[in-house]
């Protein structure tokens, strides 16, 4: 698949997650709760400065994938090399008045995590890529919590 179409796939995908969301909630806590929820378009993080530990810009925002559910999975970012690193959508803090996103790591550390190039793009379904991705950034893979939730949810 290349780039472009690899790009608007992702859009198309994020927009229909979006737009498909329900927010079922059992009591005016949680309803108070999801009122005061914030949501942001696709064009408002796109090209926002990518920010580590120390507020250094490490990259800008490239793209964001989502899986075949349309749960949102990764941000890619450029980085200052012009390299594309894959980052977990769930260490992701936006600012999106100051247009940027943080990350919690290290410039040092960042420099460190897997690359790649547009003639070179990885298979973000692949399990051994998303359990590279999430465990360098410090995560659980963003499907296994998910599957974890939802057996929880069923042993209610």
């Amino acid at each position: 698949m290349s780039y472009k179409a690899l790009c608007i796939s992702s859009v198309l995908m994020l927009m229909a997650a979006v737009s498909s969301k329900n927010i079922l909630t059992g009591n005016d806590k949680e309803q108070q709760s999801a009122d005061r929820q914030m949501h942001y378009g696709i064009k408002q993080i796109l090209g926002a400065n990518f920010l580590v530990e120390d507020e250094k810009i490490a990259g800008t925002v490239d793209n964001v994938i989502v899986d075949e559910n349309g749960n949102v999975d990764f941000l890619v970012v450029v980085n200052r090399n012009n390299y594309f690193v894959t980052v977990p959508w769930d260490i992701a803090r936006f600012n999106i008045e100051r247009r940027t996103v943080f990350v919690p790591i290290t410039e040092a550390r960042f420099l460190q995590a897997p690359i790649y190039t547009s003639e070179h793009y990885p298979n973000y379904s692949a399990a051994a890529y998303r359990n590279q991705v999430y465990r360098f950034f410090g995560l659980t893979p963003a499907r296994e919590r998910r599957a974890a939730a939802h057996r929880s949810r069923e042993s209610r």
